[in-house]
């Protein structure tokens, strides 16, 4: 776990100079932000066809300038240590530029999810639990769903914490049901954020009618997205999931692509059945000719390969790290605006955080409230970001980025860091 260079940390080792600080104090905050406070590295052991396989497992707890670790805990096969730090990282920028009482945290199981059963999968998070319990609390690191993780994982997250300790721990875990101390708003935050992004967006740069949105993906962030897209009014022309995409010029229907979703598995059927809907090679997608392409399936879906060939004019980051830094170098010299992940999906750690008071037992708000409150945070912090980038003619990723750095560096002189 040596290697500490993330492509985030060159990022921010590029705009420092925008800080009128002295440079021992950028110094200093340049070496606080890249090291990891803590992190861990274990074996999970499961018992498979009579055999005995060991799992990597981590967790990295990057930053806690802010407040307690925050981040989700993964599951793929593709996990590795270097990718959890850049995703912790961007989990410390993206709670300070919201300025949520969190650090950066995110932790990994290595293992392909689809090769469990429930069971294992049950039994691998519990052992993960058990291997971390010493080290985490409800108020040094708090979990949260994230690829191929859900409610149910974090519900057995909770109920094993809380039997190591002997009693109910509810502010361990977010992401938990209603009946844990849970949030139901919580699974639909992220994906209405980044509409109401998307909808703020649209309304400051696209001075048209009749807007043309597509979105990659309809897991826990895209079918969200596309739901609230829709109640805005807006016009969703195509869709994807990782089998296709399907694309009508006169726009799809969320409940339509939901009901499909559920009895084929797929949003392609849609063409079969629809003979004005086209069917898309899923890497021909993020091509289509388009206002806004929503990118919410996964990394690095964007390269230096495929940067020029996109048509979109606004691009909405809704999965984390979806565009290479080399593509987006591309696409800003293409002149195409785009909103950086730690703004455009914040909506689902900012709801966490009062999931997380709740657990604590001290507040118990309404998903209307908390939809009022979380909508108007990010407005607010969008607005603070278009502010930096028109005034210092930056890209929105480079001012966002100065927001979170200014936030870290007023926690850090007050705690006496620097």
């Amino acid at each position: 776990m040596e290697n500490f260079t993330t492509s985030t940390f060159e990022k921010i080792k590029s705009i420092i100079n925008y800080f009128s600080i002295a440079t021992e104090e950028k110094n200093s905050l340049l070496e606080i932000l890249k090291y990891p406070d803590i992190s861990f590295e274990f074996s999970i052991y499961l018992k498979k066809e009579n055999q005995i396989k060991s799992i990597k497992a981590y967790r990295v707890l990057h930053n806690s300038l802010n407040g307690p670790y925050k981040g989700g805990l993964r599951i793929s096969q593709d996990i590795t240590y270097q990718e959890l730090l850049e995703l912790s990282t961007l989990m410390t920028l993206k709670n300070a530029l919201l300025d949520i009482p969190f650090g950066g945290s995110k932790g990994g199981i290595s293992i392909g999810s689809k090769s469990l059963t429930l069971e294992e999968k049950e039994l691998i998070i519990r052992e993960y639990v058990r291997k971390l319990s010493k080290y985490i609390d409800e108020y040094t690191d708090i979990p949260a769903p994230d690829m191929n993780t859900d409610e149910y994982d974090m519900n057995v997250f909770f109920d094993e914490y809380s039997k190591i300790k002997g009693k109910p721990v509810y502010a361990i875990v977010t992401g938990k049901s209603p009946e844990l101390k849970g949030i139901e708003y919580r699974k639909f935050s992220t994906g209405y954020g980044v509409a109401y992004i998307t909808d703020k967006v649209i309304k400051d740069f696209l001075n048209k009618d009749n807007v043309k949105i597509a979105i990659q993906g309809f897991g826990k962030v895209g079918k969200y997205t596309f739901k609230k897209i829709q109640e805005l009014g807006y016009k969703v022309v195509a869709i994807s999931d990782s089998k296709c995409g399907i694309y009508s010029k006169e726009g799809l229907d969320f409940n339509q692509i939901n009901e499909i979703k559920k009895e084929y598995g797929s949003v392609c059927e849609l063409a079969e059945l629809n003979k004005s809907v086209d069917k898309l090679n899923p890497s021909e997608f993020l091509y289509i000719d388009c206002d806004v392409l929503i990118l919410a399936a996964k990394e690095d879906v964007i390269n230096k390969d495929n940067a020029d060939k996109i048509k979109a004019k606004i691009i909405i980051e809704g999965a984390n790290k979806p565009i290479t830094t080399e593509a987006d170098d591309i696409l800003n010299k293409n002149g195409k605006l785009i909103i950086p992940d730690i703004l455009s999906n914040s909506g689902g750690v900012f709801v966490s955080y009062y999931e997380w008071l709740k657990g604590l037992g001290l507040v118990d708000l309404t998903d209307e409230e908390i939809d009022k409150i979380m909508k108007e945070k990010l407005i607010q912090a969008y607005n603070k970001v278009k502010n930096i980038s028109q005034s210092k003619s930056l890209p929105f990723r480079e001012s966002a980025l100065i927001l979170s750095l200014e936030n870290l560096y007023k926690k850090a002189k007050l705690r006496k860091v620097i």
